[in-house]
């Protein structure tokens, strides 16, 4: 039919032709006109999305304000390591105190313990002046304890001696206060 139409009016068919192209050319524009308002649409929509995500993040102010927090955290954290090492340094100082307290203790214990012995020895030297000698040994636990019988008063101001059921030979933890019962048992 297009050849026939061809032959016998070729006005007729160029303008049909040329309406066929005109029509595949719009229908190629359309799809490319739809495919572009498609990328529009999805541009917009990231569009939008990135200006909601660009309100929730903070503005200058809230940047300013961060800086003056870190300084803060910066002159705090200085502040803390300053302060751990004097807590640091006080307890040292507080452990030494403590060992310094034990020791004075126990060389005071040992002296309460020298200085009654020596009182009792004074008190049994006048008393030995006065009656005649007995066959009684002055060790330094049985004289203590007999102090302590004779003296009561005395009896919590000094550690009370070591029981005779550890036995007589039971050693004295000071140094000063086992010379001081050799020195004893001598005389």
């Amino acid at each position: 039919r297009w050849r026939i139409l061809r032959d016998t009016d070729t006005e007729a068919y160029v303008k049909i032709e040329q309406v066929r192209r005109l029509q595949q050319q719009i229908m190629r524009k359309a799809t490319q006109a739809d495919k572009k308002e498609a990328m529009i649409r999805e541009r917009e929509k990231l569009y939008v999305e990135l200006r909601r995500v660009l309100a929730r993040q903070p503005g200058e102010k809230a940047l300013e304000q961060l800086k003056v927090y870190e300084v803060s955290l910066k002159e705090k954290r200085s502040k803390l390591k300053s302060l751990n090492s004097e807590l640091k340094m006080y307890q040292a100082r507080v452990y030494e105190c403590k060992y310094d307290i034990e020791k004075i203790t126990k060389d005071l214990k040992v002296l309460k313990q020298e200085y009654f012995i020596s009182k009792f020895k004074g008190n049994k030297a006048k008393q030995v002046s006065k009656s005649p000698p007995s066959d009684v040994g002055l060790s330094e636990d049985g004289g203590l304890e007999a102090f302590y019988r004779a003296n009561p008063q005395h009896l919590h101001a000094a550690n009370p001696p070591p029981s005779k059921a550890r036995g007589a030979g039971s050693q004295s933890n000071s140094r000063s206060s086992s010379r001081h019962s050799e020195n004893l048992n001598r005389k």
